[in-house]
């Protein structure tokens, strides 16, 4: 098994330009039959987290596990970037809030992730994160949450039936996807990651109603959602395509 981190731009509109300190660090981890799960747990789980992935049964250990040692990883390079010393993954803690949305701290050194945030997803042999500094201002009483922090998916490209697409695309969004001209479920797949990003950047996630975040440009491999441009790219694995999509500034 190996970790692959990734640095990415700094999130402007148009074509990628590589920064010395990326806003975001992304990583990735893939399962195979290689992998030692007892050691990664050593490796990278503190206690609390250790006891939680021993409570834990059947098909949702492994996931959880990758997605753990994803956002450590990209915690740490976050703050390496940043010149910190190299922390030992056991140090970072992750937790989450009532949302489910993960909190990250590094034990005894509460500076280093003042204002650090941390997002999440897995399939059952991949997981992947996204760590990045945020500053967040209150959303007034009555408003939508903007998607201000940092926020990642990862969705198989598979067939969908044509319901799905009536489901999560309003009539531009179909338009959009209509105008694509390229592969229509890797697209559908596309803009489906990309408004769960979207949602997990606000820090309260979709609440079912996908239609409120509306997709309303695309450039290149890009596409930009509630006013935030999404980065998406192609993950191909042993167990097939996916796709990955995250906010690729804060």
């Amino acid at each position: 098994m190996s970790v692959i981190l990734h640095d990415r731009s700094d999130g402007a509109a148009g074509p990628h330009v590589p920064t010395k300190c990326p806003a975001v660090s992304r990583a990735h981890v893939p399962f195979d039959g290689s992998t030692d799960v007892r050691e990664l747990a050593r490796t990278y789980l503190a206690e609390p987290e250790t006891e939680a992935f021993e409570a834990m049964a059947g098909r949702a250990r492994i996931p959880w596990l990758l997605g753990r040692v994803a956002a450590k990883e990209a915690v740490g390079d976050h703050l390496a970037n940043r010149d910190f010393a190299p922390f030992d993954p056991t140090r970072i803690i992750v937790t989450n809030d009532s949302n489910g949305c993960p909190n990250v701290a590094v034990r005894g050194a509460r500076l280093a992730t003042r204002g650090i945030e941390v997002s999440i997803a897995h399939k059952p042999t991949v997981g992947v994160a996204v760590a990045g500094r945020v500053r967040r201002t209150a959303t007034p009483r009555g408003t939508a949450a903007l998607p201000t922090g940092v926020g990642i998916d990862i969705e198989s490209v598979e067939q969908r039936p044509p319901s799905f697409a009536d489901t999560i695309l309003s009539p531009p969004e179909r338009s959009l996807l209509q105008a694509a001209g390229h592969d229509r479920d890797v697209w559908l797949t596309r803009m489906w990651a990309v408004k769960e990003a979207t949602a997990k950047a606000t820090g309260l996630g979709l609440r079912g109603r996908p239609k409120d975040f509306e997709v309303d440009a695309v450039d290149h491999e890009r596409l930009r959602c509630c006013g935030r441009w999404i980065t998406t790219a192609p993950l191909d694995t042993r167990d097939g395509l996916y796709i990955v999509a995250w906010t690729d500034s804060v």
